[in-house]
């Protein structure tokens, strides 16, 4: 059994508020910095370009060399040596946070304090406790904190709820999503990833599992149970096979098995219905764009694929009938050579709450933070259930 965070009729009832435009605020872009130089850092780049709201002052990696590399393609860009060069930077209004997982916390929590908005990659944290711990430091702080999760400021996403209208009486359905991860062999062959090691809080279920449990959660609140399973890979037997160096890969000088997730699966109760949600690094999920979003309703049933843009919803009507629900896509940034990932919805949700914190004096309330936090104590929960521990668990027991 899962802790409850909120009473499911209370999350339907806010999920209703959550995916309404913001009001416009017509001012000067606000300035973000970038921290982290992974691929997600460049579509957040690119997507910056198709908004007018936001502007991107400048990279900070903690491989400096990463950052310049930036500034061959961006020669506006500026490049801090220091994370604390950041915060004191009165020109940079938020921070973009896409660093690993494991420096999520505390990366979030100085910004923060300095008096900076932070847009944090998914997921915001690897606990429910720290999760909730930066929700306050912000509200102490009257800062914008915001997850970057895409499925919650998607266009599609308002369609999609609009949807679920016509279908009658929600039972069940099923969530996936995932995609072979271009470090896998890497990993088979003994060599440490950042995505699929514990010590930088990886993994398939903090990498794509985070999605689907993000869409179920958004949609009908928290569930009353959940079962979950695992495929799983011992870090330390796969370097030791390969001849390296296993403090690589270690934690706590070897205390804890570094095991790490490659896929998984879950089975979520609630009073009237139940969904199953899966999630993959090792294999393609099935599917166009890998997976996608199944909801069976009485009177019909709704599907989309691509569970974090909802781009194409088809709905299968109990009669026979078919209907089909096109959404509103990006369009072409100047950086790129197709659609852009619809990060641009996210980022202009943040750039508005921050112009109107910066305006009115005060950080507006953010609702889907209390579906951030029931996700990450789901997560934490699934995590733990399949032995995955990262060194965040040791911290909080120690304290």
């Amino acid at each position: 059994m899962i802790e409850k965070q909120t009473a499911n009729d209370q999350s339907l009832q806010q999920k209703n508020t959550l995916f309404q435009k913001n009001t416009d605020v017509n001012e000067a872009p606000v300035t973000i910095a970038v921290v982290g130089t992974s691929m997600i850092s460049n579509t957040f780049i690119e997507s910056v370009e198709q908004t007018s709201l936001a502007e991107v002052a400048g990279v900070f990696s903690r491989h400096t060399e990463k950052a310049k590399a930036y500034q061959k393609e961006h020669s506006t860009y500026k490049v801090w040596e220091t994370y604390e060069d950041v915060l004191h930077d009165a020109d940079v209004d938020a921070l973009y946070i896409a660093s690993p997982n494991a420096f999520h916390f505390a990366q979030a929590k100085e910004a923060l304090e300095a008096n900076k908005h932070v847009l944090l990659e998914k997921p915001l944290t690897p606990t429910i406790q720290e999760a909730k711990a930066l929700v306050k430091i912000a509200s102490d702080n009257n800062v914008v904190l915001q997850e970057a999760m895409r499925f919650m400021y998607d266009s599609g996403t308002e369609q999609l709820q609009e949807a679920l209208k016509k279908i009658g009486p929600v039972r069940g359905g099923s969530f996936s999503f995932g995609k072979k991860s271009s470090r896998y062999d890497e990993l088979l062959a003994g060599h440490t990833t950042n995505i699929f090691c514990p010590r930088m809080a990886g993994g398939a279920l903090m990498d794509t599992g985070v999605y689907p449990i993000n869409a179920m959660v958004a949609l009908f609140g928290e569930p009353s149970d959940v079962s979950s399973f695992a495929v799983t890979v011992n870090n330390a037997e796969l370097v030791e096979k390969a001849g390296g160096d296993v403090s690589s890969c270690s934690i706590e000088e070897g205390a804890i098995p570094p095991v790490i997730d490659i896929s998984g699966s879950a089975i979520f109760t609630y009073e009237d219905k139940t969904f199953t949600c899966s999630w993959t690094k090792c294999t393609d999920a099935y599917g166009e764009n890998y997976g996608g979003g199944v909801i069976e309703g009485e009177q019909g049933t709704l599907r989309w694929t691509k569970i974090p843009e909802p781009s194409d919803v088809v709905i299968h009507y109990h009669d026979g009938r078919i209907e089909n629900i096109k959404a509103l896509r990006c369009p072409t940034s100047k950086a790129s050579k197709g659609d852009v990932n619809n990060m641009k919805f996210e980022i202009e949700a943040f750039a508005k709450r921050v112009r109107e914190a910066q305006i009115a004096g005060r950080a507006p309330s953010i609702p889907e933070n209390q579906i951030t936090e029931i996700v990450c104590g789901i997560i934490e929960n699934i995590r733990l259930n399949s032995g995955v521990v990262f060194p965040s668990d040791k911290e909080q027991m120690h304290a």
